[in-house]
């Protein structure tokens, strides 16, 4: 999203974590991390409506395959 709008807010996505992610703890903050992520960009309609917002919302399975086929 922010090669798509260079210049414009858009709430960072929380980091994921490959070593100790199935870790309670880990899994309860990312997901609040999370929500406040989605909760941010329900702020601005440009981003809920944008194809990748559409596919990180939606999709199941593996989302960057498919961000990285939009058109640039």
């Amino acid at each position: 999203m922010n090669e798509r709008w260079p210049g414009c807010y858009i709430p960072c996505i929380p980091d994921a974590q490959f070593v100790g992610n199935k870790d309670e703890g880990f899994v309860e903050e990312r997901r609040q991390l999370l929500e406040r992520f989605c909760l941010e960009c329900s702020k601005y309609q440009f981003i809920v409506e944008s194809a990748e917002f559409q596919i990180f919302a939606h999709e199941g399975g593996e989302v960057t395959a498919r961000l990285e086929s939009l058109p640039k």
